[in-house]
């Protein structure tokens, strides 16, 4: 699924061990991703908290290792990070919608 996926760049990113994270990239989103994030909240499942926790796993960061990505790490993004995530991920649902529709 690879050929769906976007990559972009936060335009504040984040501090990881004195390290800044900017580079990323998103792929489409798949069952797994959806239960495993309604796994992680338990009963806190609200439409905004789900779809960023499913998000996590969606993500992958340039030189970070995939552990690190977790909806804890998304909350503490800036707004204008976060809407340049939303961005993307529209950018790959767009994406998917085009496939579908061919």
């Amino acid at each position: 699924m690879s050929e769906y996926s976007v990559t972009g760049t936060l335009p504040i990113g984040f501090e990881i061990d004195g390290k800044r994270y900017k580079e990323f990239s998103i792929r489409p989103s798949v069952l797994r991703d959806s239960v495993e994030a309604i796994e992680e909240l338990g009963g806190e499942v609200s439409g905004v908290r789900l779809r960023y926790a499913v998000m996590t796993r969606r993500l992958s960061f340039t030189g970070l290792e995939q552990e690190h990505v977790t909806s804890d790490l998304l909350m503490g993004l800036l707004d204008r990070d976060g809407f340049a995530l939303e961005l993307a991920s529209d950018a790959v649902e767009k994406k998917l919608d085009e496939l579908s529709s061919s």
